[in-house]
């Protein structure tokens, strides 16, 4: 979907294209929709391709806030040390 959203170094309006998908994996029907909320951010004053972004970034945050890497935050700020650290001390003292 080509559309124009802020201005160039010129002063022109900008083009910029936002990338639905290809036919066989999204729909006619799929397609219409992503195109009209496309331009229902447009009339709000957002850049449609910015907000895929965003929704893309959150979505990669949130695939890497899984239970292990949150408890070994918690075991880091809780003890003071390292996962590396504490696993080397171990492989040092327990063999």
């Amino acid at each position: 979907m080509n559309y124009t959203f802020g201005r160039n170094a010129q002063g022109k309006s900008s083009q910029k294209t936002l990338a639905i998908g290809g036919y066989p994996v999204v729909t006619l029907l799929e397609a219409r929709a992503a195109r009209d909320e496309s331009k229902a951010l447009l009339r709000d004053g957002r850049d449609p391709s910015a907000v895929k972004q965003e929704k893309a970034s959150a979505k990669d945050e949130r695939a890497t806030q899984t239970f292990e890497s949150v408890a070994i935050l918690w075991f880091e700020l809780k003890s003071g040390w390292s996962v590396e650290l504490s696993r080397s001390w171990r492989a040092a003292h327990d063999g």
